[in-house]
């Protein structure tokens, strides 16, 4: 598999691959990385469409734990207003993040998810 060059959270505006083995490599156009591991919890890094959060507040351990179980994520941490129908709901076990339009490169969220 490779690995992205940088690995950057992608609203529904960039491509995100369900292959893993297709990876950003540096250069234009920024690509979504498909298969992120997070650096504090060691989960597979999960997302929704077409949803962002409700708040930039950290959410409650056992909220956070009810959306990443979720076969089909539909939180009240999340909002799917159509406001956000480009947007996309990235989530851990101990994290989420909404990137409601462009693109936001990892390692500027406080929490980032590794790859």
């Amino acid at each position: 598999m490779q690995q992205c060059a940088e690995a950057w959270l992608v609203s529904l505006e960039y491509e995100l691959p369900s292959d893993p083995a297709v990876a950003y490599s540096g250069e234009e156009p920024i690509i979504g990385c498909s298969h992120l591991v997070c650096g504090n919890c060691g989960a597979d890094v999960r997302h929704v469409d077409r949803r962002s959060t409700k708040t930039n507040n950290p959410p409650g351990d056992s909220d956070i734990q009810v959306l990443y179980q979720s076969v089909d994520p539909d939180s009240p941490l999340l909002d799917g207003s159509p406001k956000y129908n480009e947007a996309r709901a990235y989530f851990c076990k101990c994290e989420l993040v909404g990137v409601d339009s462009g693109a936001r490169w990892v390692e500027t969220i406080d929490q980032p998810p590794r790859r």
